[in-house]
């Protein structure tokens, strides 16, 4: 009697395991980050209220494909620079301690609507990425082989829909001839391929816990959460300059509103975070 033949599972769930490289080693240094977002390389997911913006052809929506769009495409959207490592006044960088080998807020992005670092697709395994202790970003993002992908949601700038579609229309894709419009989630899906299912699912699912989380309600002090390391962590923020007992702490963020630590307080840092896979 001949053995029953065993049955091979071969189920891939498109939507998880992220092609990318999140590099959470580099997520902290705005200097990094600063560089690697005017990268000519870096392409953006956009949403606009959960909605993505997708490509198709003018006769028919029913073949869609994400949009890809350069910095200089979205620049509109992102605000004042520094993009991060933001200090308390608009266009001022937060100033880093010798003492101290990382951004001391974390890359923190507080002055227009979160931007996420979804990652670097690698085109090549050869190339070493930087280590953390690297000291020129540029030269850093020179040797990337590979292109950094980024996600933020347009709905909270409250831009006019004649202002934002002035802005799409100004775009690479619109400009070559491609038509751009924001589409349901669940018809784009049903059109994407593994690698642009699992990019897409990545940003959408950050793009909506950072649109859904702006308060901070953990310890009941309501005040508003700041994006850090790539809007992958928010932390309850009120003060941006040095705080401790000595004034030499470098731990930024206390509420609510303490210039130092006050005794039995808990520094606010953190409150509610996401952490994915590497």
């Amino acid at each position: 009697m001949s053995a029953e033949p065993k049955l091979q599972f071969t189920r891939h769930n498109m939507f998880s395991g992220s092609p990318l490289n999140r590099l959470s080693w580099l997520r902290t240094s705005h200097p990094f980050l600063n560089a690697i977002i005017a990268s000519p390389s870096t392409r953006w997911l956009l949403f606009n209220a959960g909605q993505p913006l997708v490509l198709h052809k003018s006769d028919s929506m029913s073949k869609q494909s994400l949009a890809l769009l350069t910095t200089k495409d979205v620049l509109p959207f992102l605000g004042p620079q520094p993009f991060f490592g933001q200090n308390k006044e608009i266009g001022q960088l937060v100033i880093e301690s010798p003492e101290v080998q990382h951004s001391p807020t974390e890359a923190a992005r507080h002055h227009s609507s979160p931007v996420v670092f979804l990652g670097l697709q690698e085109h090549s395994k050869t190339n070493a990425l930087p280590s953390s202790d690297f000291v020129d970003a540029d030269a850093a993002i020179a040797n990337l082989d590979g292109t950094p992908y980024f996600s933020m949601d347009v709905a909270d700038l409250d831009l006019a829909p004649d202002a934002l579609n002035e802005i799409l229309h100004a775009s690479t894709p619109a400009r070559s001839g491609q038509v751009l419009s924001w589409s349901e989630p669940r018809v784009l899906m049903t059109g994407l391929d593994n690698f642009s299912a699992a990019v897409f699912a990545e940003a959408r699912s950050l793009v909506d816990w950072n649109q859904r989380n702006k308060v901070c309600v953990t310890y009941l002090c309501h005040l508003p959460l700041l994006t850090t390391t790539g809007s992958s962590v928010q932390d309850a923020a009120h003060q941006l300059t040095p705080c401790g007992v000595d004034g030499n702490s470098h731990v930024r963020h206390y509420c609510p509103g303490q210039t130092t630590p006050v005794a039995n307080r808990v520094p606010q840092r953190k409150v509610s975070f996401i952490r994915l896979p590497e």
